[in-house]
């Protein structure tokens, strides 16, 4: 919707400089905000590698809506301003919500890495017996 040489500039105040000024002071005030902008700089690394391998998942309902207006970077910039505005600070609810469940998390992704591990194992062993 909006041209890339207003998008650009939006996402990366947003995204990087006020989160970086935001980190600097945490960890100049030795605050316990440090831990959330930490937190903060791990989704986003990790939302990154997600954007750069799966994007064009992530795309189809907006290449959808793209018909009648093309809002997928506006809303990428949406989140980021959900995550980092003082007034919402979305970054602490997903903190406390991963927190509060991080067993259950855990617990899950421990069963869906040993049965895909077990499957691994099943296809490497015929595939061995193929091959000898």
């Amino acid at each position: 919707m909006f041209p890339s040489l207003v998008v650009l500039p939006i996402w990366i105040i947003v995204a990087l400089v006020w989160p970086i000024v935001e980190t600097l002071h945490a960890l100049q005030t030795k605050s316990s905000e440090r831990k959330v902008w930490l937190f903060y700089w791990l989704c986003y690394a990790a939302g990154t590698w997600l954007l750069y391998y799966f994007e064009w998942l992530i795309k189809i309902p907006f290449l959808i809506l793209g018909f009648y207006m093309d809002i997928y970077y506006e809303a990428q910039i949406a989140v980021v301003f959900y995550l980092v505005f003082p007034k919402t600070r979305g970054i602490f609810l997903l903190q406390e919500h991963l927190e509060s469940n991080a067993s259950a998390i855990g617990v899950a992704a421990s069963e869906k890495m040993k049965d895909m591990a077990l499957v691994v194992r099943e296809r490497l062993v015929d595939l061995n017996k193929r091959l000898h």
